[in-house]
């Protein structure tokens, strides 16, 4: 299943760099779709594994992963058509302004690495979107608990960070967990 993750992350990496700084287009009105998605599904494939065994394997289980990545672009593309794509597995790193934060000090420095799958815009405004194979970590373990205890999935929050140190202008309206498989979106803000 990490193979099939790793697949599909792939697959909507080639699929969405095709947008680059323009409006994503719904997936079902599109021309040739059926034959876009077995060219970027056939060379993904071919990259992944240099391994003839796995490939097989990897190749028997693609009309599955084909379906799923159909089904995910059918309504992710129909939910986010006219958003425009600002990044794909954007590469980000900062270091932690603790002092900004009001957290005091610390004896090092801190510093946050991140990748983030696809930065959507729309109105000025970016969207944080990460995708995950399967299931999407709850609202709750990304928000301070009851009793102030810490969150235990900070990822959005650093990707946010992220993106906003890059320029005062950079507002991030929404980030959000989506999963490609089940197609349950959890947005954290």
């Amino acid at each position: 299943s990490l193979d099939t993750g790793t697949i599909l992350h792939l697959c909507l990496q080639h699929f969405f760099n095709m947008f680059q700084h323009r409006e994503i287009e719904d997936f079902q009105s599109m021309e040739n779709k059926d034959s876009l998605i077995e060219r970027i599904l056939s060379d993904v494939i071919n990259q992944y594994y240099s391994n003839p065994i796995n490939k097989r394997i990897l190749e028997s289980q693609k009309s599955e992963i084909k379906k799923n990545l159909v089904n995910f672009l059918e309504s992710f593309t129909k939910k986010y058509q006219g958003f425009k794509v600002y990044g794909v597995e954007k590469e980000f790193s900062e270091k932690l302004d603790l002092e900004s934060l009001e957290l005091g000090s610390f004896p090092m420095d801190i510093k946050i690495n991140g990748k983030i799958d696809l930065i959507l815009e729309k109105d000025y405004k970016l969207y944080i979107v990460d995708y995950k194979t399967r299931q999407t970590p709850s609202i709750s373990s990304c928000w301070l608990g009851k009793n102030g205890e810490d969150p235990s999935n900070v990822q959005l929050a650093f990707y946010t960070y992220l993106l906003e140190k890059q320029s005062e202008q950079i507002d991030v309206e929404e980030a959000f967990f989506i999963s490609i498989v089940e197609g349950k979106e959890t947005v954290i803000f």
